[in-house]
């Protein structure tokens, strides 16, 4: 699979702060998670000779869990991956239920 980084950091970190995602109640671990999110700086790189802006993340300390997170989020997230399954199955149990109340 090959995607574009800074759209894949910036679609992981979207689902946070929209509340896509639930965290557990506050532990160590879930503190060190919340620790490795903030450790990617999205920041503006310019080209001077053609004018251009583009965003890039720099890792500004340890984020295995954000790398781990981003890749996680975007199988879920893809509507052929699991969100896709998720989806045919509700349907299929709709399906059932319609039946059974037939």
């Amino acid at each position: 699979m090959q995607v574009n980084r800074t759209e894949a950091l910036d679609a992981s970190r979207a689902a946070i702060q929209r509340g896509r995602v639930i965290l557990p109640r506050r532990m160590p671990i879930v503190e060190i998670f919340a620790h490795h999110l903030t450790q990617d700086a999205r920041i503006l790189e310019e080209d001077p000779d053609a004018g251009m802006q583009s965003y890039k993340y720099i890792r500004t300390g340890e984020n295995h869990f954000s790398l781990a997170f981003t890749y996680a989020w975007l199988s879920v997230s893809d509507e052929t991956g699991a969100q896709g399954w998720l989806r045919f199955m509700r349907r299929q149990i709709e399906a059932q239920e319609r039946a059974n109340r037939s």
